[in-house]
């Protein structure tokens, strides 16, 4: 999150309001111009491990793109994310 994102959500939510704030290393995110859809890998920044081809296939499978990509295909983009910020068409 940026500061910027926090002040956003700060005026959005009601003193007290429980929220959660998860880190995450991979997203599937529709390009809202293009309706274009790509697999986003950010860089591990905190050293968790908390990407794996198995999490990232969750996410691609909450999101019915399950069989769209190989394992193969996801563990050759991990490695190189580690250090930027990689994507994926589909």
């Amino acid at each position: 999150m940026h500061n910027a994102d926090v002040e956003e959500l700060f005026g959005c939510i009601s003193l007290g309001t429980e929220l959660q704030i998860r880190y995450e290393t991979s997203d599937v995110v529709v390009d809202p111009t293009t309706g274009q859809t790509h697999l986003v890998f950010y860089p591990d920044i905190y050293n968790r491990g908390s990407i794996t081809v198995d999490s990232v296939r969750e996410k691609l499978k909450a999101f019915g793109l399950a069989d769209y990509f190989t394992r193969e295909c996801i563990g050759g983009r991990l490695l190189p994310a580690l250090g930027q910020l990689r994507f994926l068409f589909a």
